[in-house]
């Protein structure tokens, strides 16, 4: 019997792994790995450059196809056909290290841009809804300006708020405080861990940043492409 008080799972790997490379020149970078991630955990994945974080981590946002083993992300099976993974793809709210934000747009027309490119809403519920995230992460005052004219630690925010404003299921997030200080890299953790609680979503953070390891349910380290889990509350284990 199914049990509807367990939140849903939204990632779900078992046995995955990942190569590049051919013949002599083949390089192992994920190896058997199993993870599980629910709805409201902020999960931290920490492992030193090299370990195959990223590579998950692409995976995982449907970046690139799966090669061995299973992966379902927000109940999707990653390794069915590619018409699939469009609509993984609007589940999923990416976080990069680098903002990318375009300096010839405003704040809110950056954020816009993912509801523009996913075609759901009229001009003005784009606008409104823009609007409503910056006012979310801090930074209505400053829908109007462009990316020069606001601080590293804003420029993220921005970057936050783009990839939060259609209200993505699962949010991943790669190394978002590698760029930033304490201070300003605390007050973005903290923004998108509320987004977790408050929205009902979940989280993947990839990070070395040790600074923010006590926001998360659960770390994960990853080392040579295998995964070692720590218990959540209770026992479980975020590893599999």
């Amino acid at each position: 019997m199914m049990d509807f008080s367990s939140p849903p799972c939204l990632i779900e790997a078992e046995n995955l792994s990942f190569h590049y490379g051919e013949g002599d020149l083949v390089q192992q970078v994920l190896k058997n790995v199993g993870l599980r991630v629910m709805s409201g955990e902020f999960i931290i994945l920490a492992g030193p450059s090299g370990s195959g974080k990223s590579t998950l981590l692409s995976l995982i946002g449907a970046l690139r196809p799966i090669q061995k083993g299973k992966l379902q992300v927000c109940q999707y099976d990653m390794g069915q056909s590619k018409a699939s993974m469009h609509l993984i793809r609007r589940q999923i709210g990416y976080v990069f290290q680098q903002h990318n934000l375009l300096n010839f747009l405003t704040a809110r027309q950056n954020v816009e841009m993912t509801l523009e490119m996913l075609g759901d809403d009229d001009e003005f519920s784009r606008k409104e809804k823009s609007l409503d995230m910056l006012d979310k992460v801090g930074l209505k005052k400053e829908a109007n300006k462009y990316p020069p004219e606001l601080s590293v630690g804003q420029r993220q925010r921005v970057a936050i708020a783009r990839s939060l404003v259609h209200q993505p299921r699962l949010i991943l997030a790669d190394e978002p405080t590698a760029s930033l200080d304490g201070k300003s890299g605390a007050q973005v953790v903290e923004l998108l861990r509320d987004m977790v609680k408050t929205a009902g979503c979940g989280a993947l953070v990839v990070t070395h940043d040790e600074r923010i390891f006590h926001y998360a349910d659960a770390i994960l380290r990853i080392e040579d492409g295998v995964i070692y889990g720590e218990a959540r509350e209770g026992g479980h284990n975020v590893g599999v």
